[in-house]
C-alpha cells in the first residue's frame, strides 16, 4: 500500500515537472567552429565539468584573436558569474587554430530549480550569449523517471501477487461453500434422524404401554373370574 501512495506521488511530481533537456551549443561561421559538452541536468551544491574546443579559422593573413567563456546561473534573487577564463588566449593568430579547454564549476546550493546554466562566449568581433549548457533539477527529470519506472515495476509486482491471492482466496471461499453445503446436508439428516428416532420412541412406548396395559386387565380377569365347584358324584348322593 506505502509503495501504492508514493508511486502516486512521484507520477504526480513526473507528470508537474517538464522533460527539459539541454542541447550542447555550438557556434559555426566564417572565423570560429566551436563545440561544447557537459552533464545535461545539474544539481545545486555540486562540481560539474564542461569542455569547449574546436577550430579558429584565422587564415593565411592573420588575425588577433581570443575566445574567453563565462558561466553563470540564476541565484536567489540574480544571475551570478560561477566561472570566467580564458578558452583561447588573446594574441596573433595564422591558420587553422585549434583549441581544447576542461573545467569544473561549483553549482551554488542556493540556484534556483529549474533555470538554467547558461554559457557567454566573447571574441575580440563576437560576443555569443545565453547558450545554454545545462538544466538546474534536483530531483532530475531522469532520476524521477527512474524511480518513477522502478515503483511502477514493484506496483506491477504487488499487483500480481494481489491477483494471486485474490484467485486462491477464491478458490478457499469456493471450497468452504462446497463444505458448507455438505455439513447444513448432514445437518438436515441428522436433524431428520433425530426426529424419526424421536417418533419411534414414541411409538415404542405406546406399545409397551398398551402390552402393560393388556396384560394387567387378563390378569385382572383372571383373579376377578367366580370360582365353580365340582359335581357331586354317584356315591356322594347315595
Amino acid at each position: 500500500m506505502k509503495k501504492i501512495i508514493i508511486l502516486m506521488m512521484i507520477s504526480v511530481i513526473f507528470i508537474a515537472i517538464p522533460m527539459v533537456k539541454a542541447y550542447s551549443p555550438s557556434i559555426h561561421d566564417t572565423d570560429w567552429d566551436i563545440y561544447t559538452s557537459g552533464d545535461d541536468v545539474v544539481k545545486p551544491n555540486t562540481t560539474v565539468r564542461y569542455r569547449i574546443w574546436g577550430t579558429l579559422h584565422a587564415g593565411w593573413l592573420g588575425v588577433r584573436a581570443k575566445l574567453v567563456a563565462q558561466v553563470s546561473v540564476y541565484t536567489t534573487t540574480q544571475w551570478t558569474i560561477i566561472y570566467s577564463d580564458y578558452v583561447l588566449p588573446e594574441g596573433d593568430y595564422r591558420g587553422d587554430v585549434s583549441f581544447d579547454k576542461t573545467f569544473s564549476v561549483n553549482i551554488p546550493h542556493n540556484a534556483v530549480l529549474n533555470t538554467v546554466v547558461y554559457l557567454r562566449l566573447e571574441t575580440l568581433t563576437r560576443d555569443w550569449r545565453r547558450l545554454v549548457l545545462s538544466i538546474v533539477q534536483d530531483p532530475s527529470y531522469d532520476q524521477l523517471k527512474r524511480d518513477y519506472d522502478q515503483l511502477k515495476g514493484d506496483y506491477n509486482s504487488l499487483q500480481s501477487e494481489y491477483n494471486r491471492l485474490q484467485s486462491e482466496y477464491n478458490n478457499v471461499t469456493s471450497e468452504l461453500d462446497h463444505w458448507k453445503n455438505e455439513y447444513n446436508e448432514l445437518a438436515s439428516k441428522y436433524n431428520t434422524s433425530s426426529s424419526e428416532l424421536g417418533t419411534s420412541r414414541t411409538l415404542n412406548s405406546i406399545l409397551i404401554i398398551m402390552v402393560i396395559v393388556f396384560i394387567a386387565t387378563t390378569v385382572y380377569s383372571i383373579i376377578r373370574r367366580p370360582k365353580v365347584k365340582p359335581a357331586e358324584t354317584a356315591r356322594d348322593k347315595q
